[in-house]
């Protein structure tokens, strides 16, 4: 006896049709997204590599001025921003891509 809310049992072919529906929708899609996200995934992982290898050698250099300033060197003035983490990051960062100021097509053309 059927009950108000039951749905009536599918044919069995009906049932293999939609069961090759899924299967196609599984493979034709889903695999392809899967495949997608696990390649974007592995490109974040070397791009969040390069950052953590750009900010430890920030680091080297901040702490090789710090030890040239305390071996008698210029000491950097109160609020010196060239001497903060991202002041230095940035200079490496744009170095190589920033046409000097004398260079043809640079700032100073």
């Amino acid at each position: 006896m059927s009950g108000a809310g039951e749905v009536p049992p599918l044919p069995a072919s009906q049932v293999q049709r939609k069961v090759r529906q899924y299967e196609a929708f599984v493979n034709d899609v889903l695999k392809e997204d899967l495949k997608r996200a696990q390649k974007r995934k592995a490109e974040l992982q070397q791009e969040i590599h390069e950052y953590e290898q750009l900010e430890l050698n920030c680091k080297q250099v901040l702490e090789v001025r710090r030890q040239r300033v305390e071996g008698g060197g210029a000491a950097p003035k109160r609020g010196d921003r060239d001497a903060t983490l991202p002041a230095v990051a940035h200079r490496l960062c744009c170095a190589g891509r920033m046409p000097a100021a004398d260079a043809p097509g640079g700032p100073g053309r």
